[in-house]
């Protein structure tokens, strides 16, 4: 299953709608910001914890025309990279909108105030008799991408990532709160480096997987014997 075509679909309703922000520069920037975060913005983020669950190259495009609303409600240059950009603006990426939303919905299903289908899908770890993981869920593990990509693994794993007093927190809208303003704590989530996460390793760090080592040795010892040869036929 793919989510291009929606994807797709929004990118370009989400663009268009950008477009017309030209239109009105001559408004204030808190007027423009209004209009973008509250008609704009909802529409392109829309069930997003569902189709938010596509590759990262498709969250790209509307992180790409995220940050043009930001070049023309703040009258930047296009010379500034994305990040000069959402700092000069003091917004978000795209891609926080989509960790708040799956946020609130582990919360709301870890406390059941979610349907039950969903509560569900996921299962408290009772593995764990530390204080500091009592309040984690159990992450599935799968071999494809498919379920990688999945809300059970990347809300399981989202979930686990987050500091026991948000856990603690014991209404939704304050949760929803305290995580916004938190805004260095959703960049730290990754979903591409979940594994190193989940296991304390270093998420900058390149970890090989064991089939490219195997590859890596055996060129190395091809590679010793082929010189050992070589020199031998010269003697």
């Amino acid at each position: 299953m793919s989510w291009q075509p929606q994807v797709d679909s929004i990118c370009k309703s989400f663009s268009r709608k950008v477009n017309h922000l030209k239109r009105l520069r001559l408004l204030p920037k808190k007027v423009l910001e209004t209009i973008y975060f509250s008609s704009i913005v909802p529409n392109a983020t829309y069930c997003l914890t569902i189709w938010g669950t596509c590759s990262p190259t498709l969250l790209q495009d509307l992180e790409r025309i995220h940050t043009r609303a930001a070049k023309i409600i703040h009258n930047l240059p296009d010379s500034l990279t994305s990040t000069e950009v959402l700092d000069k603006a003091h917004w978000q990426p795209f891609s926080n909108f989509y960790k708040l939303k799956l946020a609130a919905l582990m919360y709301s299903a870890y406390y059941n105030l979610a349907p039950k289908p969903i509560c569900d899908l996921f299962t408290r770890n009772t593995a764990h008799h530390s204080t500091r993981k009592s309040l984690n869920l159990d992450v599935p593990r799968f071999n494809y991408s498919i379920g990688r990509n999945s809300i059970r693994k990347r809300g399981s794993t989202l979930w686990n990532t987050l500091p026991k007093s948000y856990q603690a927190i014991h209404k939704l809208e304050h949760f929803k709160e305290q995580l916004k303003k938190d805004t260095k704590l959703l960049e730290k989530i990754d979903f591409l480096k979940e594994s190193c996460m989940l296991s304390n390793k270093d998420v900058n760090f390149y970890y090989l997987r064991a089939d490219t080592v195997c590859i890596i040795y055996s060129l190395v010892i091809y590679s010793f014997i082929y010189l050992f040869i070589y020199f031998r036929t010269l003697l």
